[in-house]
This record gives structure tokens, C-alpha cells and sequence, in this order.
């Protein structure tokens, strides 16, 4: 039986589009777009870290400018800086999370998110108020798919693997919350992960 429920972030409970961003940065040029994208969130050497929590957000602007063209260096910091006003709070999530909240289960949040960014984020959605913990990655120096993070949020809550399930879009981190032997969802919309909550007796 599911008790626990645990929850990514970005395109989970938010639609999030970087890419777009970082055009609508270049001037709505999206060759540029992409590639200042490619060069910052998913240069992973050093975004990272910054997700990890070992470096502040000066630092991480600073080696990214190190790692591009010295003409991208201002939009660079300006992405890095205004990259939370990208995610808008998934709407048709809120009514799933209560009624999860009120069949009684534990509803936890386990994301890749550096900390000034998610500070910034988390006031633009309300729907984080619904889950119990928020486990953020800059806050234990762990990021997923690695194993400790989850070895961590079992551990740390007192999780049975066999009762909780792990919902995020990116198969590599289901894949591996599986391997540590949590149920695992591949998140694609809210109406798809009904359908899985239906499909395995909890709706």
C-alpha cells in the first residue's frame, strides 16, 4: 500500500520552459535561446554544483561566463537571475494534492533547485504549502539521480520504499528511485497521473 507520495518540481507541479526563457532573453531568437540554455542550466559540470548547494549563485554566473562567449556574458546573468520566472504552479495539480492529502498521505517535494532560485520560485507557488516536506537538493548537497538522495529521504523520514511512490519527468530519476526500490511514475500531465493513481487503488 502507498503512504508516501514524493514530488519533482519543475514540469510536476509546474510547467517549466527554460528554453523559451533564454529566447525571449536573446531577443526571441531561438538558436541563441538554445544555446545560452546549453551553456548555463545545461552545462551540468557546473550547474551542478550550484544545484548541490557548493557554490552561490555569484559563483555560478561567474564560471558560466568563463565557459562562454564573452557577448553572451550579460544574458548569461540575466538568466541565471530571472531563470524562476519560468515556472508557472501546475493548476491542475492543487485538487490531486489535496485529495491525496485527504486520503492521509505523506506528500513530499525532491528536487535539483539552487537555493536562491528556489527561494524566489517558491513565492510564485502555493501549491508547495500542500506537501509535508520539501527536500531541496542546494539544502543536503545531493542531487538526483544519484542514489544517496534517496537513500537520504527514506532515511531521513522514516520511508518504507515499498510504500512510496516517486513521481518526477525525467525517466533517469524514476529508473533510479526504482532501483532504490520506491514505486516510480514517469510524470507526463496531471490527467496521466491520475490515471497511474487509479490504476495502482489509490483513486
Amino acid at each position: 500500500m502507498i503512504k508516501n507520495i514524493i514530488f519533482d518540481f519543475g514540469n510536476v507541479l509546474t510547467q517549466y520552459d527554460p528554453v523559451a526563457w533564454a529566447s525571449q532573453l536573446m531577443g526571441g531568437d531561438t538558436k541563441k535561446g538554445s544555446y545560452l540554455h546549453e551553456k548555463t542550466i545545461n552545462n551540468k559540470k557546473i550547474w551542478n554544483d550550484y544545484d548541490a548547494g557548493l557554490c552561490s549563485e555569484k559563483q555560478v554566473i561567474d564560471r558560466l561566463c568563463d565557459d562562454i562567449e564573452p557577448e553572451y556574458h550579460k544574458a548569461v546573468t540575466e538568466f541565471v537571475t530571472t531563470v524562476d520566472k519560468c515556472f508557472d504552479q501546475y493548476d491542475q495539480m492543487v485538487p490531486i494534492l489535496q485529495q491525496l492529502k485527504d486520503k492521509g498521505l505523506h506528500l513530499f517535494l525532491l528536487s535539483n533547485f539552487p537555493k536562491e532560485m528556489f527561494k524566489r520560485v517558491s513565492v510564485r507557488c502555493p501549491i508547495l504549502d500542500l506537501l509535508d516536506e520539501k527536500i531541496v537538493s542546494c539544502d543536503i548537497h545531493l542531487i538526483k539521480p544519484h542514489k544517496e538522495i534517496f537513500e537520504y529521504i527514506l532515511n531521513t523520514y522514516c520511508l518504507r520504499a515499498d510504500q512510496t511512490l516517486f513521481t518526477d519527468d525525467m525517466k533517469i530519476n524514476t529508473d533510479a528511485a526504482m532501483k532504490a526500490g520506491m514505486h516510480a511514475h514517469t510524470f507526463t500531465t496531471a490527467q496521466n497521473f491520475t490515471d497511474h493513481l487509479k490504476a495502482i487503488g489509490i483513486f
